[in-house]
């Protein structure tokens, strides 16, 4: 999950500098429902029984999963600049030898 919200943050702040913001958020609220998850977990398996307990935390994690599958993420469109020199029809005696493991701007 740790490595999820970290990629779909960084997609989504592209070229924005907010995404130390929008990573601690997105961090935090997962941190937060995972705990208050357990701890309703907990009472309800006091107050009844795990079988309860199970099947009163199975809908919100089914929903979790119909609300990711219904998303989308595109991302952003890629720049001239941000593509390697192999890629931008050049031939090859146009490269310098002496500039190898340079980009081409």
């Amino acid at each position: 999950n740790g490595l999820a919200i970290l990629r779909v943050t960084k997609t989504l702040t592209e070229n924005t500098n907010r995404f130390g913001l929008v990573f601690s958020i997105a961090n935090s609220g997962h941190t937060f429902g995972a705990a208050l998850s357990n701890l309703v977990a907990g009472y309800l398996v006091v107050w009844k029984s795990y079988e309860i307990a199970l099947v009163m935390l199975l809908p919100p994690g089914v929903l979790c999963l119909i609300f990711l599958s219904l998303t989308k993420i595109r991302a952003p469109p890629v720049k001239d600049a941000d593509v390697p020199i192999y890629t931008q029809h050049s031939t090859i005696t146009s490269i310098d030898p002496t500039k190898i493991g340079e980009r081409y701007v």
